[in-house]
């Protein structure tokens, strides 16, 4: 008499799908690119440029509406500070990234080996020939598909970048299908 194996005791658990590995080569512009994405998409980030914008708007009114009354003195101080508030905006937006790519081409040498971003049941990790990140599901803020990148953010203002340009639309459907699984509400992917 055989005794017959013992049948578990709730549903079965599916097996856990494979992890996506993605693989790129990390490029100066590419990471400069990504850091401004991520920093447009920092709702902090879009207040203090709105302000700056907003501010210099408004000094140039005020010199403008003072000029018109044959004080033109204003117009000399409106047009250097907003070349300075113009300068500020752009180091916001670009340069950060492309002095921050540039460090980390100088400092770094394992970026001129192949990045793998694996993103499975327990979350992503970023893995550099020297280096490995991981990135728990629950540790996630959010994340967010662009055009070219899916974001993975840990702080509000920081975040792992996959660039789409390495995934096929079949390993993006899948990539988007976990996300969503993984992250619910936090999950900002396009359809």
């Amino acid at each position: 008499m055989s005794a017959e194996p013992a049948e578990p005791a709730g549903p079965a658990a599916a097996p856990a799908p494979a992890p996506l590995d993605f693989a790129y080569s990390w490029s100066v512009k590419e990471h400069a690119r990504a850091q401004h994405v991520i920093r447009l998409r920092n709702e902090g980030f879009r207040l203090l440029f709105g302000g700056a914008v907003t501010l210099a708007v408004i000094w140039n009114g005020v010199a403008t509406w003072f000029a018109i009354d044959d004080d033109p003195g204003y117009l000399q101080y409106s047009i250097p500070a907003s070349l300075i508030i113009l300068l500020a905006i752009w180091l916001a937006l670009w340069g950060f990234g492309w002095t921050d790519a540039w460090r980390q081409q100088r400092t770094d040498s394992s970026l001129q080996h192949p990045i793998h971003l694996i993103i499975g049941g327990h979350g992503l990790r970023v893995r550099g020939k020297s280096a490995e990140v991981a990135l728990r599901w629950k540790a996630m803020k959010r994340v967010t598909e662009t055009r070219e990148f899916v974001l993975f953010y840990f702080t509000q203002g920081k975040a792992y970048y996959l660039p789409k340009r390495v995934a096929s639309a079949a390993q993006l459907a899948e990539l988007r299908a976990m996300i969503a699984a993984r992250v619910g509400d936090a999950a900002h992917l396009m359809p």
